[in-house]
C-alpha cells in the first residue's frame, strides 16, 4: 500500500497481462483433469525471504507458486479484490467514493512454453472463453477492474483456465481455480490529528470511524521520503478504531506482524491513513477474495 491512499494491488500485474482483450470468442474446453489432491494450508513467509525485504503484515499480491511434481499441470492461484478509495480527495470531493473490482492470478511457469493462454467461465455457461493470450515469461494476469465495462461481478463466481502452449501450438500444461468477490467495504474515515495538525506529540494517537464487517484495520505513518512507513499497526475487529503510534497491535492471521517503529522527528511533516480489510477465509495466506477500503492520506506535524 502506498502511503497517499492508493489502493492498488498488492504487487502489480506485467502490462501484458493487464485488462480483458478478447483476442478469439470461440469457447475453450479443457480437457479432463484427474482430481487434485487437497492443497496443504499456505503459510506465511518468513520476513527473511519477504519478496521486499521488509517485513510486513500487509500483503503484495499473490506469491508465484511453486511448479507442481507433474509438468502436465501448472501451479495456480487467483484471488478476487473489491478496492474502495476516492481519487478525488485531493479536489475536496470528500464523499466520492470509487469501488474496483478485479481477479489477480499468479502461475508457475511451465517448461517449453512460448505462451500462455487465459480463458474465463463468469457463469452464463459451462464453456471457457479465451480473454489473453501472453509471452513465455508472463505469470500473472489481471482480470477486470473497469468502473462500467470490465469489471467483476460481486458475488458470481469466476472459473479460470491458463494453458501453457509450445512453439507447435499444443498444450503442455494447464490449471483452473476459481473465486468470487466479496462485498466492497465502506470507506473509514480519519478523525484525529485532523488534517494539517500541527503540534502533535511523538507518538500521536490516531482515531478513524467503524466500518462494518471489516476484520480490522491497518494503519500507516509515512515521512513522505520512503516507501516504507515509519511504522505500521493492525487493529482485530471492526470495533478497533484507536491506536496508538509504536503500538505493537495485532496481526492478521496468514501473515507476520510488522515489527518496526521509526522515531517521528518533531517539525517533519509526516501523513497517516487506514485501510479496513476483510477476507473470506479470515487468513490472508488461504484468503481468495479481499475486500479493502483505504481513507484519503492526512498530514500532520508533531
Amino acid at each position: 500500500m502506498a502511503g497517499c491512499g492508493d489502493t492498488g494491488a498488492r504487487g502489480e500485474s506485467p502490462s501484458e497481462g493487464r485488462g480483458g482483450t478478447n483476442p478469439a470468442a470461440a469457447p475453450i474446453t479443457p480437457p479432463s483433469q484427474k482430481e487434485n489432491p487437497a492443497p496443504k494450508e499456505e503459510q506465511p513467509k518468513s520476513p527473511s525471504k519477504d519478496p521486499d525485504g521488509v517485513p510486513t503484515n500487509i500483503p503484495k499480491g499473490i506469491p508465484n507458486p511453486e511448479p507442481p511434481a507433474d509438468p502436465a499441470k501448472l501451479a495456480l492461484k487467483v484471488r478476487a479484490y473489491s478496492s474502495t478509495s476516492n481519487p478525488l480527495a485531493g479536489v475536496g470531493k470528500d464523499g466520492f467514493a470509487r469501488v474496483s473490482t478485479y481477479v489477480d492470478l499468479a502461475w508457475s511457469p511451465a517448461k517449453q512454453a512460448t505462451q500462455y493462454r487465459v480463458s474465463v467461465n463468469d457463469g452464463a455457461d459451462d464453456k471457457f472463453y479465451l480473454k489473453a493470450t501472453l509471452p513465455a515469461k508472463a505469470t500473472r494476469y489481471r482480470y477486470g477492474g473497469g468502473l462500467l465495462t470490465n469489471a467483476v461481478a460481486i458475488d458470481r463466481t469466476y472459473k479460470f483456465l491458463v494453458q501453457a502452449i509450445n512453439s507447435s501450438g499444443q498444450t503442455t500444461a494447464q490449471a483452473e481455480d476459481s473465486t468470487k468477490a466479496i462485498y466492497p467495504l465502506g470507506m473509514p474515515k480519519l478523525v484525529s490529528p485532523a488534517n494539517g495538525a500541527a503540534g502533535t506529540t511523538i507518538q500521536p494517537n490516531f482515531q478513524w470511524t467503524k466500518v462494518n464487517n471489516a476484520d480490522g484495520y491497518y494503519i500507516e505513518v509515512f515521512s513522505g521520503m520512503y516507501y516504507v512507513p515509519t511504522w505500521r499497526g493492525f487493529g482485530a475487529g471492526q470495533e478497533r478504531i484507536t491506536m496508538t503510534y509504536g503500538d505493537a497491535g495485532d496481526f492478521y492471521p496468514g501473515t507476520y506482524p510488522a515489527v518496526w517503529t521509526m522515531v517521528l522527528t518533531q517539525g517533519q511533516r509526516y501523513t497517516w491513513t487506514v485501510t479496513a480489510v476483510k477476507t473470506d477465509t479470515g487468513n490472508m495466506a488461504t484468503a481468495k477474495a479481499v475486500a479493502e477500503s483505504n481513507a484519503p492520506s492526512q498530514i500532520f506535524v508533531p
